[in-house]
Formats: structure tokens, C-alpha cells, sequence
């Protein structure tokens, strides 16, 4: 009998049921395991030419992801890739396909190849959200946890409701932030070729992009426990790393106000104008800087342009 929710109507062609062919193989693994003998590569080939219809080189693509995809979910991870791989050599470059078999090395511990298949599933969609979830996961089981918040950052900016997402890039930062990390990018070697040049330092850029924002971040609590000299200090740290950043120069401007020192506030708050001269809030903190320094006539003027932008 059909399981629960299945037709008993036959199919089209002479290919088995899905379901009949996973219990039949489940059922091949079991009588190999219980003689003692691990199911070899030839043994997984020779039962899933059986299983696909049209066999190994009459499947489609999709025959094999399908199968693929059968095994994954029962636990068959190394038939899984193999079905994966041969589904790729059908349909190269198919970025569901590599974001599938990344999972099925991630399952199996095997964080390099799992790195390599989401990286490839980056570069052919690189915004399918998936993806980069796939190299979060991957990057987080190499230990790369800063390179693996970015990736699931990226996954959360294009799919913002996935709570798996959310939930990931919340563990990681606070992984970052009670560890202190950051990415560990190696040294750039002459040998290296153009592309992996430009890829090295896309990495090294995306590590200081990081490191701007955990310090951002850390001077944004200590500014909210009033820890203003600290805020300042953290604020400074990352403008040493980003001097083009105009929010980081506003927020500093923010904390040098909130210790009485107005005029390093009002210092930021110019430079944070140059930077963005259409930001409402740089007004805002120019104006506050004015109203310590006594310049209340400047300060309503700034207030002003502010009002008008806002």
C-alpha cells in the first residue's frame, strides 16, 4: 500500500516511485551494514543507475536532485552528493544544485567542499538569499565567525523575515562580541593569480567593514550606558579605519556634546557635513555643538537647514 498522502495510481513510465526507491535502497544499505561491509562507491553508483529513470546516463538534472534531495532528507549524505555531482555534470553551474550539495557536505563536516559549492552558488545568483546562508553556515563551521556573520547578513538583507537568519546573525554577533574577533585575512602573495589578488582583498576590505562595525557598535552601548568617554574613544577607533564614514563622525560629535567638549563636537559635525551634506542629522548635532559653544544664532540657523532636508 501507498504511504499516507501518496496516489495509488501508477506512473507514466517504468520508473519506480520515489518513495519505493529510497526504501529499496535504505533496505541495500542495511543488508550491506549488517554484513559488516560499508557501501563503496561502485555499490552506490551501481544501485543508483538502477533507481534513476533512464538510468545513470538517461537521467535528467533534475531526476538526479530529485533522488538527490530523497537522500539527504533520509540521512544518505555521501548518495546525496553523489547525486548532486552527477546532476552538476548534466546541468554545470546550476546554483540550486551547488546550494544542495553544500548542505550535504556541511551535514557531513566537510566545511571546505561545503564553502566551495555555497561560493559557487554565490557567484552564478548572487542574490538568492539561500546562498548566502549556505556560506554563513559553512564559514561558521571553519571557525571564520565574523566572515560568517557578514554572509548571513547578506542573506537577512535580501530575505529580512527569514527568523532562522535573524536568529543566526544574533548568536554570531554576540559570539563577536564577547570573544572580540575579527576576520583573519591571510597575506597577499605575489604567486597568487588576478582573480584571487582581487579576491583577497574584497576579503580584506570586508574584514575592515567588520571591524567598523564592531566598534560601532560597541561605542553605541557605551554611549547608551553613559559611558561617553569610552563611546568616544570606540567612535574614534573606527573612524581610524573608515574616514569616510559621516555617521561614525556624527555619532562621535554625539558623545564629545554629551562630556563638554564642544568644540571636538562641532569639529565631527563639520566633517560629518562635508562627508554627507544633505544628512539631516549632521545639522542636528552642528546645532547642538553651536548651543554649547554659546553660538545660539548659528545653532538656530542649523537647526533650520536640518528642518528642510528632514
Amino acid at each position: 500500500p501507498s504511504p499516507p498522502g501518496q496516489s495509488h495510481s501508477q506512473p507514466s513510465s517504468f520508473a519506480l516511485p520515489a518513495w519505493i526507491a529510497l526504501a529499496c535502497f535504505q533496505q541495500h544499505l542495511q543488508t550491506q551494514h549488517r554484513a559488516g561491509v560499508m557501501a563503496t562507491k561502485a555499490a552506490i553508483e551501481d544501485v543508483a543507475d538502477a533507481l534513476l529513470p533512464g538510468g545513470k546516463a538517461g537521467s535528467s538534472a533534475d531526476d538526479c536532485k530529485d533522488l538527490g534531495n530523497s537522500m539527504l532528507a533520509a540521512g544518505k549524505l555521501e548518495d546525496a552528493v553523489w547525486l548532486y555531482s552527477l546532476a552538476l555534470e548534466k546541468r554545470p553551474g546550476c546554483h540550486t544544485l551547488h546550494s544542495n550539495r553544500s548542505a550535504a557536505y556541511a551535514r557531513m563536516g566537510y566545511w571546505p567542499e561545503a564553502l566551495a559549492d555555497a561560493d559557487n552558488c554565490v557567484k552564478t545568483n548572487p542574490e538568492w538569499a539561500r546562498g548566502h546562508g549556505r556560506r554563513g553556515a559553512a564559514l561558521e563551521g571553519l571557525k571564520r565567525i565574523v566572515d560568517a556573520k557578514q554572509a548571513y547578513t547578506r542573506a537577512l538583507a535580501l530575505e529580512p523575515e527569514n527568523e532562522n537568519t535573524k536568529k543566526a546573525v544574533a548568536a554570531l554577533e554576540a559570539q563577536i562580541e564577547a570573544e572580540g574577533l575579527q576576520a583573519q585575512v591571510p597575506e597577499e602573495s605575489p604567486a597568487d593569480s588576478e582573480e584571487a589578488q582581487q579576491a583577497r582583498k574584497e576579503a580584506k576590505a570586508a574584514a575592515a567593514t567588520a571591524e567598523v562595525e564592531r566598534l560601532k557598535g560597541k561605542g553605541n552601548k557605551a554611549f547608551a550606558a553613559s559611558n561617553f568617554e569610552d563611546a568616544v574613544a570606540f567612535f574614534g577607533d573606527a573612524i581610524a579605519l573608515d574616514k569616510g564614514n559621516h555617521v561614525l563622525y556624527s555619532n562621535r560629535s554625539a558623545a564629545y556634546c554629551a562630556v563638554s567638549q564642544f568644540g571636538a563636537a562641532l569639529a565631527d559635525a563639520q566633517k560629518c557635513l562635508n562627508l554627507s551634506p544633505s544628512w539631516p542629522k549632521g545639522y542636528g548635532r552642528k546645532a547642538a555643538a553651536l548651543v554649547g559653544l554659546g553660538r545660539v544664532g548659528q545653532a538656530v540657523e542649523a537647526y533650520r537647514r536640518g528642518l528642510q532636508l528632514d
